[in-house]
């Protein structure tokens, strides 16, 4: 067990991602065969370059993941880079968004406590890192690393979880985002509304579209005739998340 464990952190070449992410992994089980499994399979097609060493890791720390859990973890993608993750609301969204569901509770197990669990086994994967405590312990805050964060967005679009609008860093032309938005039932919008907004007027069609979240919102309030649109053309909607933005009242 040394010899291996040894002979994979040599491979991380000294990057501390690395060597945090296959710790988490490693401590999931402490068998021989797994290791060795896990040896094997990270570098038999090792590329040169830490970032695609790290991309081996994160991707099959991701892999041995269970299904609902691996939605969980996708679905931090909505989030900014860098975003202070609040893991109350973390929670409540992925039970709200169905990712926990009374189907899957144990006896005696709410979804609270199954989504807490979800949140600790992430945690100790490292594939969240704690950013902040409560005075009894508990863990109030979180980060994602933005190598994983990026593992995050790029498995959430494969896996048609969600898409993120955000004009700052994509093609101004919106003909670019209708086949970024196409089919998915989440969508999470950084900035731009107005942008997103012109998608809906030109037909585009949101009948698969069941979340929608405005996160990182410009400083500026949203206009009563643009919820308007936003109600009448997301008829579907089940999860709207608009607390980081102002509605304009005035208006009513």
């Amino acid at each position: 067990m040394e010899k291996l464990g040894r002979e994979m952190v040599g491979k991380c070449r000294g990057l501390p991602l690395a060597i945090v992410i296959l710790s988490g992994l490693l401590l999931h089980n402490r068998s021989y065969g797994y290791w060795s499994k896990v040896k094997e399979h990270i570098w038999r097609q090792l590329k040169e370059g830490g970032s695609s060493q790290i991309e081996e890791i994160l991707t099959l720390s991701y892999n041995d993941l269970f299904t609902p859990m691996r939605d969980c973890f996708l679905y931090l993608a909505r989030y900014p880079e860098d975003h202070v993750i609040e893991l109350d609301e973390l929670k409540r969204l992925w039970i709200e968004e169905e990712f926990i569901s009374e189907a899957e509770e144990g006896e005696g197990v709410v979804m609270e406590e199954l989504a807490e669990d979800y949140l600790n086994e992430l945690i100790s994967r490292n594939l969240i890192q704690v950013e902040s405590l409560q005075l009894n312990g508990q863990v109030l805050t979180c980060r994602v690393h933005d190598l994983v964060h990026d593992l995050a967005i790029n498995k959430a679009k494969e896996h048609k979880l969600l898409a993120v609008f955000d004009l700052s860093k994509h093609h101004q032309d919106l003909i670019y985002y209708y086949p970024l938005l196409e089919g998915q039932p989440r969508h999470v919008i950084y900035n731009g509304l107005y942008e997103y907004l012109k998608c809906l007027k030109a037909g585009f069609d949101s009948s698969n579209l069941r979340s929608l979240a405005l996160v990182k919102y410009f400083s500026g309030n949203v206009e009563l005739e643009e919820m308007e649109l936003v109600c009448n053309k997301l008829k579907y909607l089940r999860v709207l998340d608009m607390r980081s933005v102002n509605l304009r009242m005035d208006q009513c």
